[in-house]
């Protein structure tokens, strides 16, 4: 509209500060638009086919559809929808020697949760899950010897934040005292400061099926702990947090997703490519030069500003 202004541009966004106040405006003067001319609600999708298809190979159906497609994601009831029969293993998984075997520790006094997975060929294979009553990390360690020990040249650790600094003795870190094992050859890793809760579970989805069906991560069927968790996790009513009323639920889910987002992250396979304001305004003129349309579809009644696409965070496997 000609002398009119822009209020608030933005995306859908289930996770992060605003994102429920947001989806609210957007509600609001979508519904305004359609009865006064003086409002106006413009939706537009990424035009850039190349960008949507990296998304859809790396992100789950639901943040696909949030974060490519510009819909709002519902969360409501299983926390890990895209968890299916095809992520459960038909055959035994034998240990690759030649591997690490991956570790990721939930440190909780009751339960204390352990999962084992190794890393090959762009798949992850959880083979084993260790769940302690009121236990602690040295004798965690004394468990994952006993079973692991001689079994691969190299083992990483990995968990969440808290482990830096939670104590299950008077003088040493969970970290610390892992780090310090010499029975096997053990290194750690562990992010500064935790993932969101929702972005957490939506990357174990996008290990689980992503958008284009693909498959990232297989499951022993003997990991039951493991497995209910996957089947029976919610989301808490009203909130993007887990439901975590049934103390046997979501310990080793979040195991899980430690060593999944940290090993990613960590070891390169999962890069993140932010454009500056400068490399927008010259993707914006090049898309212009090569043809491309920069302007949104005229909806009835409005003439829509030229848009510059947003700042995008790119999702690659390496």
């Amino acid at each position: 509209m000609p002398h009119s202004w822009c209020w608030q541009v933005g995306v859908p966004k289930s996770n992060g500060v605003g994102g429920q106040e947001f989806k609210e405006r957007c509600e609001k003067y979508q519904t305004l638009s359609e009865y006064d001319d003086k409002y106006a609600h413009i939706h537009w999708t990424y035009a850039d086919k190349e960008f949507r298809e990296i998304l859809r190979q790396n992100l789950d159906e639901k943040g696909f559809r949030e974060h490519a497609l510009g819909e709002w994601a519902t969360y409501a009831g299983g926390c890990y929808y895209a968890f299916a029969d095809d992520n459960i293993m038909t055959e035994e998984y034998r240990i690759d020697p030649n591997l690490p075997i991956l570790l990721g520790f939930d440190f909780n006094v009751d339960w204390y949760s352990i999962v084992a997975a190794q890393y090959k060929d762009g798949m992850f294979y959880v083979f084993d899950e260790i769940r302690l009553a009121n236990s602690n990390t040295r004798a965690a360690l004394d468990v994952v010897v006993a079973k692991y020990g001689g079994m691969a040249r190299q083992f990483i650790a990995y968990g969440d934040a808290a482990g830096r600094q939670r104590q299950t003795s008077a003088d040493i870190s969970d970290y610390l005292m892992i780090e310090a094992e010499k029975r096997i050859p053990m290194k750690v890793v562990f992010p500064r400061a935790n993932p969101s809760i929702v972005y957490r579970i939506e990357r174990v989805n996008s290990f689980l099926k992503t958008a284009d069906g693909m498959i990232r991560l297989m499951i022993a069927p003997h990991c039951r702990y493991l497995i209910k968790d996957l089947y029976s996790v919610t989301w808490k009513e009203g909130e993007r947090t887990q439901d975590k009323k049934n103390p046997e639920l979501t310990h080793m889910s979040d195991a899980m997703s430690y060593l999944l987002i940290s090993h990613e992250e960590h070891y390169g396979q999962h890069k993140v490519i932010l454009m500056s304001e400068q490399d927008i305004q010259t993707a914006v003129a090049q898309w212009a030069q090569d043809g491309y349309p920069v302007l949104p579809k005229r909806k009835e009644g409005f003439a829509g500003q030229q848009l510059i696409k947003p700042k995008a965070t790119i999702l690659q496997h390496g």
